[in-house]
């Protein structure tokens, strides 16, 4: 079962490098998205596993924008261009880390083969105060004096957006596995359908909506499971996760997940020795 571990990140070499190393395997190739604003010799010094790839399309990434797709986009190419067919893609941040061993990933993914793992909330039911982000301009992404301004009036006299094509957007968590099928699905949908990126280049965090939208209005929809197979805690209110401690390892010990975030090298220091000891048995 051969996987492309996708990581976006842009700091702590260091952890980033324990990432790497926690899920060395045979058939395992990491392709690396280093922010552009990030030295890349850094990075690069810190490795010399010929199956770690630094993508060479760096974007500048900017919370909340399109540059984070545009950053994933970037990387699935260079997945896709390799000389090398990988079965699933697996989409983790820097700040990312196993909670089981390599090898029953690689097994749970065999055993799985076919499926894509996502996490996605109905937009239009089920996640209703995101609206203001995907059905409203935003123009974040773009640098020209006045777009605030210019997306207040817009947003005040012009109707509600509306997704092109008649797509019902669903979204949540922008990190996922896909199996390969799916990701090329996916890339082909883009070129075919140029409006889409169009919309949500106007769209605020658009990455937690992107990728999920396509597939769930495909012929692939019933080949999604609606886990991303993360434990990710969201219990402080903020508009990132927790960054996850030593008094969080009894939750993770019997998170059922395999991978969790966020991680930080100093803060949960603690915790990944922790993890490191028990990951093994899982």
């Amino acid at each position: 079962m051969k996987i492309a571990h996708v990581i976006l990140t842009h700091q702590n070499p260091k952890q980033l490098l324990r990432l790497v190393n926690s899920l060395v395997h045979p058939e395992a190739y990491f392709f690396i998205h280093l922010d552009l604003k990030a030295d890349l010799n850094a990075f690069k010094s810190c490795f010399n596993n010929e199956n770690v790839i630094f993508i060479k399309d760096r974007v500048q990434v900017k919370w909340g924008t399109y540059s984070m797709v545009r950053a994933t986009l970037n990387s699935f190419k260079e997945v896709l261009s390799f000389p090398l067919d990988f079965d699933y893609i697996n989409l983790l941040s820097g700040q990312d880390y196993p909670l089981k061993s390599t090898q029953s990933f690689h097994d749970f993914l065999k055993q799985n083969e076919g499926f894509s793992f996502m996490h996605y909330w109905l937009i239009n039911t089920d996640w209703l105060d995101v609206h203001s982000r995907i059905f409203e301009y935003h123009f974040d992404d773009f640098n020209f004096v006045g777009k605030f301004k210019l997306a207040a009036v817009l947003n005040a006299v012009l109707p509600k957006r509306k997704l092109p094509y008649g797509l019902e957007p669903v979204g949540r968590s922008q990190w996922f596995t896909v199996h390969r099928v799916h990701l090329i699905y996916m890339m082909d949908y883009l070129e075919k359908h140029p409006k889409y990126i169009k919309y949500f280049r106007l769209t605020w965090g658009c990455d937690e909506f992107f990728f999920q939208t396509i597939l769930y209005n495909s012929v692939y929809k019933e080949q999604i499971i609606n886990n991303n197979l993360r434990y990710i805690d969201w219990s402080e209110g903020n508009d990132s996760p927790k960054t996850l401690t030593i008094s969080d390892l009894e939750n993770l010990k019997h998170a059922k997940d395999f991978f969790a975030r966020k991680f930080d090298e100093t803060k949960s220091a603690e915790l990944l020795k922790e993890i490191d000891a028990f990951r093994d048995a899982h």
